[in-house]
């Protein structure tokens, strides 16, 4: 689940 977190974190990051 650490994945889907780091997922998102990753995705939020490229969004700036």
């Amino acid at each position: 689940l650490i994945e889907a977190e780091d997922n998102m974190n990753c995705q939020m990051s490229n969004i700036t």
